[in-house]
């Protein structure tokens, strides 16, 4: 005890110093039934995506991409996982397209999943991300497994625009509290790489299901949150 305790202080993100090495150790300590987990993947594919993540070489899209495999990769094959990519009206009036529904990862779906993963393109399009967050979690409480994690996880450039029938972030507060089920309860984690401060404004929107958000720079942050989100969740 004292202040001769050699060990260091825990850090809010204990995987992002680590190099993929490392990680990889850490994860075969565990046993992986405990990281069964049903995860719904949802991808923001409006033109900033395309731009660089801080000190990398990468896309923030290269970079989401790289976090699907490997969190497919950590997972058991009785893990269920889905993957929508979203920007506005990506099908028809909806802002939203599913590329995989949630089903386990046997050998068949995580080859689709590969497939899908690759498809992940920017483009020009709007970001419907309002109604695109409503539709997940509803989608992942719609899916609901007692006695694992049920997570949502949403990557996206930080900031709902150039969606003309989208609704307004009081309005996606207050839908989801009507949608939410404390009999299903759903993990909402969205990860940003925009401005601190369009982050403030979707975090006070998902406070009724006490949805997590965090803003992101670099990519060692944005391989941290796949991590997390392998081990159970960002937040518990």
């Amino acid at each position: 005890g004292g202040n001769d305790d050699p060990l260091p202080a825990p850090t809010a993100k204990p995987f992002e110093v680590l190099g993929p090495h490392h990680i990889d150790h850490v994860f075969a300590t565990w046993y992986a039934g405990d990281r069964q987990t049903n995860l719904l993947v949802v991808v923001d594919i409006s033109g900033s995506m395309a731009a660089k993540a801080a000190g990398s070489k990468s896309s923030r899209i290269d970079l989401v991409r790289q976090g699907c495999r490997s969190v497919a990769g950590l997972l058991p094959d009785a893990s269920r996982m889905g993957l929508w990519e979203f920007g506005s009206e990506l099908d028809g009036s909806k802002d939203y397209r599913q590329l995989l529904a949630m089903t386990e990862l046997n050998k068949a779906h995580r080859t689709a999943l590969t497939g899908a993963v690759a498809k992940l393109e920017s483009r020009e399009t709007g970001t419907g991300l309002y109604d695109t967050i409503l539709a997940a979690y509803t989608s992942a409480r719609d899916a609901y497994q007692s006695g694992v994690p049920n997570q949502v996880l949403v990557l996206t450039d930080g900031r709902n625009e150039s969606d003309k029938n989208s609704i307004s972030a009081a309005q996606l507060s207050a839908a989801l509290k009507k949608v939410a089920d404390q009999e299903r309860p759903v993990q909402l984690s969205v990860v940003t790489f925009g401005k601190p401060s369009d982050a403030e404004v979707i975090g006070k929107a998902v406070e009724p299901v006490q949805g997590y958000v965090d803003n992101l720079t670099t990519a060692n942050e944005v391989a941290a949150v796949f991590i997390h989100v392998a081990a159970g969740g960002l937040h518990h």
